[in-house]
This record gives C-alpha cells, structure tokens and sequence, in this order.
C-alpha cells in the first residue's frame, strides 16, 4: 500500500517501521540534496538543530560544509544556504556536507524507524518510483510512505504534487499496478498531479509545475524571499536519475 502523509506530523511516529519512506520537501531541501549529489558531494549528513549540525562538521575530517536554512535565509556562519544553484560541481565535489533546514531535515529525522528512506523531488520522480519498485518487490509485502515535510506543520501543496508525480511514474512503470494499492490520500496527491499535467509534453510539463509551484504557500515565500530561480530549478521534472538513499547507521544521505 502506498500512503501519502501531508504534511510529516500527521504520520504517527512508528507508522513507517519496516516499510519504505519517501522524503519530499521539493522547495527545497530534497532538490537540493539531489543536486549536490548530481554534483559529486560524497555524502550529505542532517540534523534538526543548528547547533548539531555545526558539531557534526567540525567532528569531519577534513571539515564539512554547512548548508541550510531557518525560514528560507542563509543561517549565519554556515558555507551555503538552501538554494540549488549553491551546491554546483565547483563548491561541492568530493566534500562531504552537513544540512539543517527548517521543515525538510525534520521529516527525514521523523521516518528514523522505517526500514528503507529515500529522498524525492520533481527532478528525480521518475528515478525514485523505479527504485521503490525494485526494493518493494523484494521486500513484500511492504508499504511505502511518501512523506511531505509541509511548511511549518501546514500542508504544503507543492510537495503533495509531487508525491503525485512519483506516484504516477510509478504507476507507469508497469501495466500490472493497481490503483487499489494507493491510500484515499495518496489516491488525492495522484488526482492533482494528473489533472494538472497528464496531458503535457515534458518542456510544457516544466513550464506547468514550475507555474503550480509558485503559486503555492512556499513557492510565494521564495518569490519574496528573491529565489524564484530555485521554484524553476525544482520545476525540471525527471532532469536527475538519482533516487538519493539515507544510510541512518552513519546518518548519511548517499548516491543511489
């Protein structure tokens, strides 16, 4: 069964033990995550607090980078902020990265208990659906969780669309897929993407997401904030083929 919590609150904590959790805050932390990846980062660590995270980089040999956010804003002192522009070849390959945001590092840390965490965007839809589909077919029987981090304990409409793109790639994937297998919710997240975008071509399918995204509570803040380039960034749908993996034995977010 495939489930959709929007935002991450309304998952009671434990729920996604032994099954598959999707973390989805795509404006922005889960694109830009993909995006250091893309870029050679050897490997992404989080934390909920500033605090831990800038001990979490210092414990790093050779030192960290810090990255994150506290209400969309570069937090002070840290190398990079949240912006996927930040985190290209030349700032990231090869190092090793510490993040904290303010919604995104909170829902990963609350699927801590589920047997397999991967991280979702737009950008990397298709390439986690695969993914899933491959890891729950040894599993089974097995329930993924696409877990929306919301915007300060709201739901966020953004990364409920793109809950529906993971799951309407996934449903694409193979003509076996029952839609049975989908929660009310998830059934919900599904309905939007398609009516929305089903009937685009992928150019037009950029340009729709990236006019869905900015119209939503978080796509406005980065529009004040001055980081419309970031809703376009988060908009190239399918652009990346890597379905990031959180390892939470070495609390490390890796390449898959």
């Amino acid at each position: 069964m495939w489930w959709c919590w929007n935002p991450f609150h309304r998952m009671p904590v434990g729920v996604s033990a032994g099954g598959i959790a999707v973390v989805i805050d795509v404006l922005r932390a889960s694109t830009t995550i993909v995006t250091a990846l893309e870029h050679g980062s050897s490997g992404i660590r989080t934390t909920t607090s500033i605090d831990s995270a800038i001990v979490e980089a210092n414990r790093c040999h050779p030192r960290a980078l810090l990255g994150g956010e506290r209400e969309g804003v570069l937090i002070e002192g840290f190398d990079l902020g949240n912006s996927p522009s930040e985190y290209s070849r030349i700032a990231v390959e090869n190092r090793s990265i510490v993040m904290t945001t303010t919604n995104g590092t909170a829902a990963l840390d609350h699927c801590r208990e589920s047997a397999e965490v991967f991280l979702g965007a737009m950008i990397n839809r298709r390439a986690v659906a695969n993914t899933v589909e491959l890891l729950s077919q040894r599993m089974e029987p097995v329930d993924v969780h696409l877990v929306c981090a919301g915007t300060d304990g709201e739901p966020s409409d953004e990364d409920e669309l793109t809950a529906g793109g993971i799951l309407a790639a996934w449903l694409s994937h193979t003509v076996n897929h029952d839609i049975g297998a989908l929660s009310h919710t998830a059934r919900h997240a599904l309905k939007r993407f398609n009516d929305l975008f089903s009937s685009d071509s992928s150019r037009e399918m950029d340009h729709s997401i990236e006019s869905a995204f900015r119209i939503t509570l978080g796509g406005q803040r980065l529009t004040q904030l001055g980081f419309e380039r970031d809703i376009r960034s988060a908009s190239a749908i399918d652009s990346s083929t890597l379905a990031p993996r959180w390892d939470r034995q070495r609390n490390l977010i890796v390449a898959r």
